[in-house]
């Protein structure tokens, strides 16, 4: 019982008011924190990685600033390799016949 006992006193309306928008206000929170570890987990798709690091490249390699060093795209285009396998690993063959025949 280390939490205080909100009836002990006598509240007035102002009182109840903040004490109704104080719990809207935590349940609120609490909301949005769930929300936030939903967005979390959410996983990308290879295909979609592999999309956005081309758009990133090609973004990087049309600017014409300092800020973008050219020694940097390399980093990049090393992990679009890597995705890039991981995607062609991901590939399964199957017989076309498999296409034709009902399987159970």
């Amino acid at each position: 019982m280390d939490e205080e006992i909100l009836t002990e006193d006598i509240l007035d309306e102002n009182h109840i008011i903040n004490l109704i928008q104080n719990e809207i206000h935590n349940k609120n929170d609490n909301l949005n924190y769930s929300d936030n570890s939903e967005k979390e987990s959410e996983l990308i798709s290879l295909n979609d990685t592999s999309k956005s690091l081309h758009t990133w490249i090609t973004f990087f390699e049309q600017q014409q600033t300092d800020k973008f060093k050219t020694e940097d795209i390399n980093l990049f285009k090393k992990y679009l390799k890597v995705v890039k396998r991981l995607e062609f690993q991901a590939k399964k063959q199957v017989v076309i016949t498999d296409f034709f025949f009902y399987k159970d």
